[in-house]
């Protein structure tokens, strides 16, 4: 704001006329509006009058206000980055399961088989994990009252079923706990399948 936006607000904030101005400062009423039409620049002793006469300071009718430069926004996003090294464990994980489930007999633990499903657990501790940390993710709360409550389920169902056989002979109690193994290890295998398809989920 200039000197005479200045001084022609305040004059109008208390009311006053050019004329009425013009009286108290024993000038013209033109000379008024010349100030007020930044034809011409008042001199100190008439701009301490004008302080006076308008209540304002005159340091603040002198400086002129700076009008505060909107800064430039840094935009902090940054393009996705890929974590290839997690998707190609994902894969081989994946693809080592598969190719054991086709060469092993159903039931039988081989060295591979061994290797493979341990190869898929890691997997799955480290998708967790990377997920847990990405720059959206979800509440950690959230993701472990989930899974606590999928165990439990889990639990819930395999005592239910251990209680109702309890009468069943021992090899009928181990097919039922290979049984729900095998589930939560077709559960992991599902798990990295998905996620092969969805690579979107591993930038960051």
């Amino acid at each position: 704001m200039t000197i005479a936006e200045k001084i022609k607000e305040s004059r109008l904030k208390l009311g006053l006329t050019q004329q009425e101005v013009s009286e108290k400062l024993f000038v013209t009423r033109q000379t008024i509006s010349n100030w007020e039409n930044n034809r011409s620049t008042p001199d100190i002793d008439t701009l301490i009058k004008l302080s006076d006469l308008y209540q304002i300071d005159l340091e603040s009718l002198l400086k002129p206000e700076q009008v505060a430069e909107e800064p430039e926004i840094k935009s902090d996003e940054k393009k996705p980055t890929f974590r290839l090294p997690l998707y190609l464990l994902n894969l081989t994980a994946v693809v080592a399961c598969v190719f054991t489930d086709f060469l092993t007999p159903t039931g039988t633990m081989t060295l591979w088989t061994a290797a493979a499903h341990f190869l898929l657990l890691v997997n799955f501790v480290l998708l967790f994990g990377f997920f847990l940390t990405k720059k959206r993710p979800l509440p950690a709360k959230t993701i472990v009252f989930a899974l606590g409550k999928g165990l439990l389920i889990l639990a819930i169902i395999l005592g239910f079923t251990l209680w109702s056989n309890k009468g069943a002979s021992a090899d009928a109690l181990h097919l039922i706990g290979h049984n729900y193994g095998h589930f939560v290890y077709l559960m992991f295998k599902a798990i990295g399948v998905i996620y092969l398809f969805d690579w979107r989920k591993f930038e960051i």
